[in-house]
């Protein structure tokens, strides 16, 4: 297994052959989403991370979108991204999870989601039947969010950590 961390080297053309990417905590600039956005489909990346990146702008939802692209996705890591909850975003995200049924763990924490998001989410969430992790820690969701999310873990066999 192949892991990458960016850093101020990078060659975008070394993800291609990676099957896991970890950019978190780096401040992913315009022209760098859009590169990542690029090569992402390319790849058969099983895990990806891209927590505390600042997500936010035209070129993060390409990215959200381009998500839909990743077949082999297994873990998915988006906390800390208070932008994340931007309707353009949280459309392109839900419409990508849709695709993306191997994922097994989704990391959501800390991104200001509300009860609206988590609704948004709902449909999406449902279909992702191997997922066995759905991080919502440290989000304004309240009962009537809590309510939607058990709706959700009902319908998910294999959720078994739910935070």
């Amino acid at each position: 297994m192949s892991d990458y961390a960016l850093d101020d080297n990078c060659e975008w053309d070394e993800v291609g052959d990676l099957d896991v990417l970890d950019l978190t905590g780096y401040q992913l600039s315009p022209t760098e989403l859009h590169a990542l956005a690029y090569v992402l489909p390319e790849t058969h990346i099983t895990a990806l991370s891209l927590s505390e990146c600042g997500l936010s702008g035209a070129e993060a939802v390409n990215l959200l979108g381009v998500l839909r692209h990743l077949p082999s996705l297994i873990i998915l890591r988006l906390d800390k991204n208070a932008n994340l909850r931007d309707r353009k975003m949280m459309a392109a995200l839900s419409e990508s999870l849709v695709h993306l049924t191997q994922l097994q763990v989704l990391s959501l924490d800390v991104c200001g989601l509300t009860d609206a998001d988590v609704a948004q989410l709902k449909r999406s969430l449902s279909q992702l039947r191997q997922l066995q992790w759905l991080g919502l820690s440290g989000n304004s969701i309240t009962d009537a969010g809590a309510l939607d999310i058990t709706t959700i873990a009902i319908k998910l066999p294999d959720l078994d950590n739910l935070g």
